[in-house]
């Protein structure tokens, strides 16, 4: 390593089935690795951080920050993406960003689309920079226009099993991009065109894991792997969010908890246990007007 002690981020996004890592010096990415191992990311996540790093000549104690995929997603998967983000990066003391995995995954099909990013529309100079700094980073492409935001609604859709999915969409204003649809655990019949932007595109594993009866109710659907989850689009979103809007970062010893937006299986499981315990309560005998004790048999 240089003595100008350089900026190193680690991206980490594990909220699907599909994982993904990135790794960008000084704002500029240089390496991007997928981890095809569903239900496996738990083993092999820190091997391919170690591979990423020596690739590149790096060691543990040269990371600046990690930016990590908050979720939705997986239950489990969005637990081993931050646990591993805020383990390493506590032993190391350093920062450790989250964004929504939705926003990370938006703005990749925005790079793909070949659109200007998302940025803070409350100052245009902001704008101006915030596409200077994407553009050296190697994120955009020489075709990305700089100009005032464009491009259809995207409404993105994780798969959250059965007929559920997760979603969150945005739309250009004429300076940055707005949401439309804050983040949300919907299912498959709560999606209807009418409730939507009009000429609003679908895209992520829910939208592919749904896409023939979404295209019969007219929506478009864009192919794979287009809405993907992905570390590069969560290093974007953090380049391209003006400093002054971004996330407080996770420092050591805080509380904090994935953007779940459902309960998890045994918090589910709880709550109608506790509701059957209410609804059919155990009689204790002798409290409360439950049954008395047997009597003992006479002699």
């Amino acid at each position: 390593m240089n003595t100008a002690c350089p900026q190193v981020w680690v991206a980490i996004d594990t909220s699907c089935r599909t994982g993904s890592l990135a790794l960008a010096v000084n704002g500029s990415v240089k390496d991007f690795e997928i981890l095809e191992v569903e239900g496996r990311q738990a083993a092999h996540l820190v091997p391919a951080l170690e591979r990423m790093l020596n690739r590149h000549s790096l060691l543990p104690p040269d990371l600046s920050a990690f930016i990590v995929g908050s979720g939705p997603g997986s239950f489990t998967g969005v637990r081993i993406g931050v646990a591993t983000a805020r383990g390493v990066g506590h032993a190391l003391r350093i920062p450790v960003w989250p964004y929504g995995s939705l926003e990370g995954a938006y703005f990749s099909v925005l790079l793909s689309l070949g659109l200007p990013p998302r940025r803070p529309a409350e100052d245009s100079t902001a704008t101006e920079d915030r596409v200077g700094v994407l553009s050296a980073a190697g994120i955009l492409g020489p075709g990305t226009s700089d100009s005032a935001a464009s491009g259809p609604p995207i409404l993105v859709l994780f798969d959250a099993r059965a007929d559920r999915v997760y979603g969150a969409g945005w739309m250009p204003d004429g300076v940055g991009y707005q949401p439309f649809l804050p983040p949300s655990a919907m299912t498959l019949g709560e999606l209807d065109p009418r409730g939507f932007p009009k000429g609003v595109q679908l895209c992520g594993t829910g939208a592919q894991r749904h896409a023939s009866v979404l295209r019969e109710r007219g929506f478009t659907v864009l192919q794979a792997p287009l809405g993907a989850p992905s570390a590069v689009g969560l290093i974007g979103v953090h380049l391209a969010t003006d400093p002054a809007f971004r996330p407080s970062p996770l420092m050591p010893g805080e509380v904090w908890a994935p953007d779940y937006l459902r309960p998890s299986q045994p918090e589910r499981l709880a709550t109608a246990l506790g509701r059957a315990a209410v609804s059919s309560p155990v009689d204790v005998p002798g409290v409360d007007g439950a049954a008395s004790a047997p009597p003992t048999p006479s002699s």
